[in-house]
C-alpha cells in the first residue's frame, strides 16, 4: 500500500518515530538502526511497511519505518518465517545489521542469530532453513571489514555484546571496527569488547 514517506521528523525514540507529512502525523515503529540514522529534526525519508495481524476478532495494525530499503526487505522476509511476526522481525533487524544477518543465514550461523534478544536457537534454525536460498539471491552481503569467518564472528559477537550493554548499534559497530584494527584480526570477542569500551 505504501512505499515510502517523506516528511518532517517531529520526534523519535529507539522504538518509534513520528513523521509529519502534509499536516498529518504518522507514527512508525522502527528498528534501532533507523533510530541511529534519523536526525533530531528536518526532512527525512522512511521506507514503509503496513502490517495487519491478529485473529478471532482482534486485529492489530502497525506502521513500520526503515531508513533503507534493504532493512525493510529483510524485515519483510523475516515475517515470512513460521512463527516470526512483525515484533520479532523488528527485533532481529534491530539486533544486527542487514549484512551481518545475511551472512549468518547463508553460513548457517545459528549461534549468532540465537544471541539476538528474543530469538533463541529453534527460531534461528527456522530462519536459516526457510530463508537461506532467498537471502542468498535477494539481499546484499556487503563488504566485510574482517578477513576470515572466525574474525567476523568475533567482531559480530562483540557488537552484540555492546548493544546488550545499552550502546547504540552504530556506535558499537564503529568502535568494534576500530578495536579490530588496533588489536589485529585474530583478537577474541572479549579483547575486542574491552578495547571498544575503552575508546568510548
Amino acid at each position: 500500500m505504501f512505499d515510502y514517506f517523506i516528511g518532517q521528523i517531529k520526534s523519535k525514540n529507539p522504538a518509534a518515530a513520528v513523521l509529519e507529512v502534509n499536516g498529518i502525523a504518522f507514527k512508525f515503529l522502527i528498528p534501532a538502526s533507523t533510530y541511529d540514522a534519523l536526525p533530531a529534526e528536518g526532512q527525512v525519508k522512511l521506507f514503509a511497511h503496513l502490517a495487519i495481524s491478529g485473529g478471532m476478532g482482534a486485529t492489530e495494525i502497525g506502521l513500520y519505518g526503515f531508513a533503507t530499503g534493504d532493512e525493510r526487505q529483510l524485515f519483510q522476509l523475516l515475517m515470512m518465517v513460521t512463527r516470526v511476526g512483525p515484533s520479532m522481525a523488528l527485533r532481529i533487524v534491530s539486533g544486527a545489521s542487514v549484512q551481518q544477518t545475511c551472512r549468518a543465514i547463508i553460513s548457517d550461523d545459528v549461534k549468532f542469530l540465537a544471541k539476538i534478544k528474543g530469538v533463541g536457537e529453534k527460531t534461528a534454525q527456522r530462519i536459516i532453513m526457510e530463508l537461506k536460498e532467498t537471502v542468498s539471491t535477494r539481499l546484499p552481503m556487503g563488504q566485510s571489514d574482517f578477513t576470515t569467518s572466525t574474525d567476523r564472528s568475533a567482531a559480530a559477537d562483540a557488537i552484540l555484546a555492546m548493544v546488550s550493554l545499552g550502546y547504540q548499534r552504530i556506535t558499537a559497530e564503529k568502535n568494534v571496527k576500530d578495536a579490530v584494527k588496533l588489536l589485529g584480526p585474530k583478537s577474541s570477542t572479549e579483547e575486542i569488547v574491552r578495547k571498544a569500551l575503552s575508546q568510548i
